[in-house]
């Protein structure tokens, strides 16, 4: 789980710098007068599709803590049932 989490940590850090790249292309297609039509269309697809994809790996991200939290859960509540099982409580 733990690499995971680090695994999207660095995804989410790689896609803060292709928004940054992002509004770099932007700011150049603003100064190009002439691109127009296609290029604009070709960037809003593209800051579509990163926004689209930002908010499923928010998602994935959100998913893997609450699996991360049901193990830990898990882990703790048969940790209790093996003590009590020793002591001959259950």
């Amino acid at each position: 789980m733990r690499n995971c989490i680090k695994f999207l940590n660095r995804l989410i850090h790689r896609l803060f710098r292709l928004r940054t790249l992002d509004l770099e292309i932007r700011e150049a297609v603003r100064e190009d007068k002439s691109t127009r039509g296609d290029g604009r269309e070709s960037l809003q697809e593209a800051q579509q599709s990163i926004q689209e994809l930002f908010t499923k790996i928010k998602d994935i991200k959100l998913r893997s803590e609450k699996s991360e939290e049901m193990v830990s859960s898990q882990t703790h509540s048969s940790a209790k049932h093996s003590r009590l099982s020793f002591y001959g409580i259950l």
